[in-house]
């Protein structure tokens, strides 16, 4: 049993090592007013692509996957 426990650690934790992330676009979104500025950054993770929004003031931060229609199909994750 311990032996199956270490070698289940050992994948799960060799998947992340390969797992790739780089920045798409990065743009800094706000009205006139500096207490409603945003940083948007369009990231590439595994070839999927996610949207992240930060608050440059409360410094919340929210994270989504980027889907769209493709023909009649509704939700399809972007691929980058």
């Amino acid at each position: 049993m311990k032996y199956f426990f270490a070698s289940f650690l050992i994948v799960f934790l060799s998947v992340s090592a390969f797992s790739e992330m780089r920045v798409i676009e990065k743009k800094k979104i706000g009205a006139n007013d500096e207490m409603f500025d945003m940083w948007v950054t369009t990231l590439c993770i595994d070839g999927y692509k996610f949207v992240v929004a930060r608050d440059v003031n409360s410094k919340s931060l929210s994270i989504v996957q980027y889907y769209e229609n493709r023909g009649n199909v509704a939700d399809v994750p972007d691929r980058c």
